[in-house]
């Protein structure tokens, strides 16, 4: 710890259920976070909605074949997501997350609850 720095507090417990595909010979990997959810250290919680899938695909030179067999699908990626920014927006209601209240909305089960008495 740097003398003078706050201390680092715990803000998110986050679990999740992740599965990797690999093409080696193509240079490409897809990641797929399932059972996804969170908690904050005050009791707010929620998760993703069964079914949903957070899915991310890299490869070396772009375009990979699992952006191609998404976008066939109609499934569009999202740019500048982060299951953490995620959460904080989900759990913390005082924080500024306009860009993610529609993702929450649609894929994400939040206790009302909870954020209530959080």
């Amino acid at each position: 710890m740097w003398e003078g720095a706050p201390a680092l507090q715990r803000t998110l417990d986050m679990r999740f259920t992740r599965f990797t595909l690999v093409d080696p010979e193509r240079g490409e990997r897809l990641t797929c976070d399932v059972r996804l959810r969170f908690a904050a250290p005050g009791g707010a919680a929620g998760r993703l909605v069964a079914g949903a899938a957070i899915v991310e695909s890299k490869s070396r030179a772009g375009g990979a074949t699992a952006d191609r067999a998404l976008h066939g699908l109609g499934v569009r990626p999202i740019a500048g997501c982060s299951k953490y920014c995620l959460g904080v927006g989900q759990t913390y209601p005082q924080v500024k997350s306009n860009s993610f209240r529609p993702l929450l909305r649609h894929y994400f089960e939040v206790d009302h609850g909870l954020l209530a008495a959080g």
